[in-house]
């Protein structure tokens, strides 16, 4: 069977995009841009589900797809959250704070996805522009430690910026602090550095002092095989 209909009452324009002032103009929008992104990161990086790994490949030297397309170094848009929430004229300065620590919350995960898979990768902190293709001339991270310091600068900053409480399956502090503790303490790993086991041992602590969240008892959650 085909159906069809020639009313127009649910027709909108533009059918297949937003334009930047509507993305950009409200918290809302900017709310929903950000949604997006989150359901990017859980299902390709990896925290939920599986990714690809030809789309890991892509980001390391070892490339066998290196288009930078749809399999690029990171196609998740949280340095356009960053860069025009910063920029914004019209969200409040209380509206900001925020936006931005759920941008650097998920640019968090990713990096840190990349620097459990790779150890170096390429940091992209800007938007890039077609006009400008010098700019998208990123060298890889110089060792562990650089990616890893890539990977805890954002999430102190999620720490610091995201609410005690929050709505049903958006983040927390207490949940970046879980990430950070875990990214901190992976670092600490592969560099030997006391700096990193201070980091984890602090965004522990403040979970466990102060979320007010009951700790698992479960002895197979740490297991490989009672992962989920």
């Amino acid at each position: 069977f085909t159906l069809s209909a020639c009313v127009d009452t649910m027709d909108t324009h533009p059918s297949s995009s937003f334009e930047e002032e509507t993305i950009w103009g409200s918290k809302s929008t900017v709310e929903a841009f950000i949604n997006g992104i989150y359901d990017e990161v859980i299902r390709n990086a990896g925290y939920a589900g599986s990714g690809s790994s030809v789309q890991w490949e892509a980001r390391t030297p070892n490339a066998v797809k290196c288009s930078q397309v749809g399999e690029g170094i990171d196609g998740m848009a949280t340095e356009l959250v960053i860069a025009n929430v910063t920029g914004s004229e019209v969200l409040t300065e209380t509206e900001k704070p925020g936006l931005l620590a759920q941008a650097h919350f998920l640019r968090g995960l990713i990096f840190f996805d990349q620097a459990r898979k790779m150890g170096r990768f390429v940091p992209i902190t800007i938007p890039l522009d077609p006009a400008k293709p010098e700019e998208a001339e990123i060298p890889m991270t110089a060792n562990v430690a650089e990616s890893y310091d890539y990977v805890i600068s954002d999430l102190k900053i999620a720490a610091e910026g995201l609410p005690a409480s929050n709505s049903y399956g958006l983040p927390t502090k207490w949940a970046a602090d879980v990430i950070l503790s875990r990214a901190a303490l992976q670092a600490y790993a592969y560099t030997n550095d006391a700096k990193y086991l201070d980091v984890a041992v602090a965004a522990a602590s403040d979970v466990i002092d102060n979320s007010g969240i009951a700790l698992s008892e479960s002895s197979g959650l740490f297991n490989e095989t009672d992962l989920y």
